[in-house]
């Protein structure tokens, strides 16, 4: 792998005030490390201070616990904060402004005075958490207001969204923007000094993953997770896509591993009220190594830790976007050993749910925002200066305050899809743009798998996962076929150990029924593996047992030594040779 510290070299003596700086590269490839043992000595050396932003307070922890170690005059010239602690700032001195939902400017001036170089460490953030987390457009804007005669240096290793996004409002020099909405008004001669603050250069530096140290597994139900971990060694790391199908698990695992409660973590973003769950947390922050040898965990720490554990060589992923499942997969730091990758193969109905919700939302921004257009033009805003382009968005704000508060109310919208748009400002909603440009980014996702379904099948989002992990076609194919044989492999050995128990007796036929149901998904691998359809379809209907015709076609294509006697309404099941 590439540091990034080889693909800047001697360059960052060159960055100046005003300048954005992109560092876009994968966990463990010496991002952190860059800031802190070239940059912060240099700032330290003539007496500027940096501002350090994270998104994880379990991040932030292990930031200052290695600053510990640091000389003092670089200590004291580097604060770190978290975005979310800006943005409450933000809200509270914001309180006290008397004309409706404008910011007040203390905060921001206070940054201008105090820093020379803001460093957005995890900056996709800004997207990413939006649509849960609605007041990142807080902490955007107040880096782009407090710092934008300063250097911003944004770090991040899935940073190509919010990158788009940052990068336009860099460029659009010839405009002011509004607060809010981006609304724009062209410079002229007579506009403030904040126009004349804006400009630098934009720099660009990435470094490439190499993803070889990985064994990549596929897991196809949710029910083979406790199965798998019984089966394997060391420690896990389990990422779920909620905290209810994590809370199954987490009680699955315990039963079927017959282990202590204590022995598995459970991690969620209410992790401080649970005892091991906190414990767990401070344990990873302090030893950057897991203290249970099953760590279940939702998002939550998605990003924000590094965990140096050799003894974590099994890694479980369940997400639906490139950004979660990249900074999911980078938790765990390269350590010259093989990890064990299990990747999910969710399906197109997944996917097909979460588009129509998305697609809920989208419709409410397209709404809004065509009658907050509408509604500014009505002032002329470009006549009236800086100053009308303010009052303007302003009156525009509170006009759809009003109107979409009476849709809630009225129960015309839902208040799920409100609580995932808007954030709330001296007691007005407010549109939060960096949201509807990640339900944006999301419809253009969901849309490219749905069609990729269509057109290669149910192992679509196995090739899209695999893809980014570097793989080529020739690899996905090989990965996926190691996969299938394990699959069949499986199937077929709880197939024969199933139906030998059965071996002999006489069943009723809801009997019969029952047993068939009950190996359904095994079946399923086989009757694939055959590529019968007639015996695809009949595999997933649960009114008939398992037909003699089905059974033979097992017998001869799979190896299955039984065959059905069925007669006057019982079934029995016979061992035969092959």
């Amino acid at each position: 792998m590439k540091y990034i510290s080889e693909s800047v070299g001697e360059e960052y003596k060159q960055w100046k005030a005003g300048d954005i700086v992109f560092l876009s590269s994968p966990t463990g490839s010496g991002k952190t490390t860059f800031v802190l043992k070239v940059l912060l000595p240099a700032l330290a050396s003539v007496n500027r201070k940096m501002l350090y932003l994270v998104n994880r307070s379990i991040l932030k922890r292990q930031l200052e616990e290695e600053l510990r170690d640091f000389p003092f005059d670089q200590q004291r010239c580097i604060k770190i904060e978290l975005y979310q602690t800006i943005e409450k700032r933000i809200l509270t001195l914001s309180e006290y402004v008397p004309n409706g939902i404008r910011l007040n400017g203390k905060v921001f001036q206070e940054a201008q005075e105090k820093y020379s170089c803001v460093i957005c460490d995890e900056a996709h953030y800004f997207m990413a958490d939006s649509n849960y987390n609605t007041n990142t457009i807080l902490s955007y804007e107040y880096i782009d207001m407090a710092f934008c005669s300063k250097l911003r240096i944004f770090m991040s290793a899935t940073i190509s969204q919010v990158q788009e996004v940052i990068k336009k409002d860099f460029l659009d020099q010839k405009f002011i923007r509004s607060t809010w909405m981006n609304q724009k008004l062209t410079i002229s001669h007579n506009v403030n000094v904040f126009s004349i603050l804006r400009g630098g250069k934009i720099w660009e530096y990435d470094a490439e993953k190499d993803y070889s140290y990985l064994d990549i597994r596929v897991l196809h139900k949710r029910e083979e997770v406790a199965d798998v971990i019984k089966k394997e060694d060391g420690k896990w790391l389990i990422f779920v896509d909620s905290r209810e199908f994590g809370s199954i698990l987490n009680k699955d695992i315990i039963c079927k591993l017959d282990c202590d409660e204590s022995e598995v973590a459970f991690i969620t973003s209410d992790y401080r009220e649970e005892d091991v769950a906190m414990n767990e947390v401070q344990f990873l922050a302090k030893k950057k190594k897991q203290g249970s040898r099953i760590v279940i965990t939702t998002s939550v720490l998605d990003n924000g830790i590094s965990l140096h554990d050799r003894e974590l060589r099994n890694v479980i992923i369940i997400a639906d976007t490139e950004a979660e499942f990249i900074q999911m997969l980078g938790r765990k730091r390269e350590d010259g050993g093989v990890t064990k990758l299990y990747i999910y193969k969710l399906d197109k109905n997944h996917f097909l749910k979460r588009q129509r919700k998305n697609k809920q939302r989208l419709e409410i921004v397209k709404q809004y925002m065509s009658e907050v257009n509408e509604y500014m033009s009505q002032f002329g805003q470009n006549d009236q200066g800086v100053k009308g382009l303010t009052e303007s968005e302003e009156k525009a704000l509170t006009f759809q305050h009003k109107k979409w508060l009476k849709k809630l109310m009225n129960g015309d919208v839902d208040f799920e899809n409100i609580r995932a748009l808007f954030l709330e400002v001296n007691g007005y909603l407010v549109l939060n743009r960096l949201a509807a440009e990640n339900l944006k980014a999301l419809d253009k996702f969901y849309s490219k798998i749905i069609s990729l379904f269509e057109s290669m099948g149910e192992d679509a989002y196995l090739y899209e996962q695999l893809s980014w992990l570097k793989k080529k076609e020739p690899e996905i194919e090989e990965i996926l076929r190691g996969d299938s044989d394990r699959a069949f492999t499986k199937a077929k050995m709880n197939v024969i150990e199933t139906l030998a128990r059965e071996s002999g007796q006489e069943l009723t036929k809801e009997a019969a029924i029952k047993l068939k149901v009950q190996l359904a998904d095994d079946l399923l691998v086989l009757a694939k593996h055959m590529g019968i359809p007639m015996y695809i379809a009949q595999v997933k209907k649960n009114d008939r047992p398992i037909s003699d015709k089905f059974m033979n076609a097992l017998r001869e294509n799979c190896q299955i030594p039984f065959h059905v006697i069925s007669k006057n309404g019982r079934y029995s099941l016979e061992r035969t040779e092959i």
